[in-house]
């Protein structure tokens, strides 16, 4: 071999060179085998833990309703699957990286401008990447909301709580044309950006060939004139050429995927940084009965309507639910009745006015401390899909393990622990998305809903009923009345009802009409008012007679 400055001596550390580099890179992709599904994992489980702990922490409701949060979440979920690619792309990265780095060092030995010529020819593809993908990602953020109703009608077609209706009615064609729809508005807005960037990626490509076809001219012109360079100089230097551009390639494309996660990833730390109530202390139900209230629960001229819409549900609503009383809530359809008990459970907070909490301003009482002193039966209850025993302690978790105090429950209630419909007792799993799950019917649902609430009985202040009899047969609901006369006994109780029966058994009715209190007063001193509870209550009457 000549001295190192020679080409024979170049030749000699070039291949050592590329030897090592082989070598590095194979290594690197052994590794990556190894250990990128690991941290793939790691990463997603940590994020999605994350994004789950944020919106179980949103006590309020508008998470839900309000379309500009449902797109963000819709948004954050697309953005962890990207966020789970982060791995893949910074082993290819850091494969690109050994590739290219030490090719560039060595094709300094050429001539100092190869590398550079290189590198400038290809720099395009990066902006017109970059330039692409951030076009791609605002179509994404402005279709969120046709993703999301596509999703919707995807829901419809593959749950069971749609799957009657939507054969009886066949309605199968028209959710698929829906789903369809909504697909072909996002696909259609992508598929023109892709086709812009098709023209722009070929004309980059065509740049980065005048980039190689510059030092390739050179190296034969050097070997077949200039006789600098051997055959095999030529062969070995054009290969170097041709590792270049694969590692700058690879560079190129993991720059454009890492600014792709980037972006897509925007969207969970928007929903991360939401700004939050603080969040509810976990908490266990006191063992000790909770303090008698001095003033009780009051509504203060309280105004409510949600968010986009310009109409009140609630209009200068005022009224008080005294310690030891027993309210009625009734009214037609729309009047309210819903939203008052979502404000009093500070699931939204009043537009105007205020509520009060024995004096105190509900919204100055921490979250978890104000949902250890009510229990709440709602109309649209909850359907857990878990065992018997856990969806009577959801109710009271200090109760899990108390196995009389849940036949108790369950007694009270009226669901006997039979064989037949609790195979397995406390440990049936109930809902047929469970492994050998038992389907309730709607009452029995019903009853357990309430055996939930009663589970907080001994320590809450406030016994909050949504339409407890909604789902129960007449004699059921004689059976309730009886419950509910010994449940709210020394008690505040809030009724909510349109089965005015349940109204000859309360200390005070009061009658909503769009947000305002219409009419107050006993069941006995609304009779005689002969106003709109009276005519309400004849009406019903008067079916059971007809």
């Amino acid at each position: 071999l000549e001295t190192d400055l020679s080409p024979g001596g170049k030749l000699f550390w070039l291949i050592s060179g590329i030897i090592f580099l082989s070598f590095t890179v194979d290594t690197l992709k052994t590794i990556n085998a190894l250990i990128t599904g690991t941290v793939r994992d790691q990463v997603r489980g940590q994020v999605n833990f994350a994004i789950l702990q944020k919106i179980a922490d949103f006590p309020q409701l508008s998470l839900f309703e309000n379309t500009e949060r449902l797109n963000l979440i819709k948004l954050a979920e697309k953005g962890l699957k990207r966020i789970e690619e982060l791995a893949f792309i910074t082993i290819t990265g850091l494969n690109g990286f050994f590739t290219v780095i030490p090719a560039i060092l060595f094709s300094l030995t050429i001539q100092w401008w190869v590398p550079l010529i290189l590198f400038g020819t290809a720099f395009p593809s990066i902006c017109i990447e970059i330039y692409f993908r951030e076009k791609s990602w605002s179509i994404e953020q402005s279709q969120a909301s046709a993703n999301r109703l596509m999703d919707i009608q995807a829901n419809i077609l593959t749950t069971d709580s749609y799957a009657k209706e939507v054969r009886l009615l066949n309605l199968q064609s028209l959710i698929l044309r829906r789903w369809r729809n909504y697909f072909n508005i996002t696909f259609r807005s992508l598929q023109k950006i892709r086709k812009q960037g098709t023209f722009w990626i070929i004309a980059s490509s065509f740049l980065n060939s005048l980039g190689i076809m510059i030092p390739y001219f050179y190296l034969v012109k050097s070997a077949l004139v200039d006789k600098a360079y051997t055959i095999g100089d030529l062969a070995l230097y054009g290969g170097l050429i041709i590792q270049v551009r694969q590692g700058l390639y690879i560079l190129i494309n993991n720059a454009s995927d890492l600014y792709d996660v980037i972006l897509g990833t925007t969207p969970i730390h928007q929903l991360l940084d939401l700004e939050i109530p603080p969040r509810p202390h976990p908490f266990v139900l006191p063992s000790a009965p909770a303090p008698s209230l001095n003033l009780g629960v009051e509504f203060r001229d309280v105004t409510f309507r949600y968010d986009g819409n310009e109409a009140n549900i609630l209009d200068g609503l005022s009224f008080q639910i005294e310690p030891g009383q027993t309210v009625a809530l009734v009214g037609e359809n729309g009047s309210g009745k819903s939203t008052l008990i979502k404000l009093l459970c500070r699931f939204y907070e009043p537009s105007a006015g205020e509520i009060l909490w024995d004096g105190a301003a509900i919204n100055q009482i921490d979250y978890g401390d104000l949902y250890a002193r009510v229990a709440v039966i709602f109309q649209d209850y909850a359907q857990f899909p878990a065992t018997l025993r856990e969806n009577l302690a959801f109710g009271n978790l200090a109760l899990i393990a108390d196995d009389p105090a849940l036949l108790s429950l369950l007694q009270t209630v009226g669901l006997a622990l039979k064989p037949r419909s609790f195979p397995l007792g406390l440990e049936t799993p109930i809902g047929r998305e469970l492994e050998n799950g038992v389907e309730l019917s709607s009452g029995q649902w019903q009853r357990l809903a309430i055996a939930r609430a009663l589970a907080r009985l001994q320590t809450c202040e406030l016994l909050i009923l949504d339409e407890p009899s909604a789902a129960l047969d007449a004699c059921a609901e004689s059976q309730l009345i009886n419950l509910l006369k010994s449940a709210t006994q020394n008690r505040m109780a809030l009724i909510v009802s349109h089965r005015l029966s349940l109204c000859r058994h309360v200390d005070k009715v009061i009658v909503l009409d769009k947000g305002r209190v219409l009419e107050t007063g006993s069941h006995e001193e609304l009779l005689a008012q002969r106003g709109h509870y009276y005519d309400v209550f004849n009406l019903q009457a008067n079916l059971y007679l007809s």
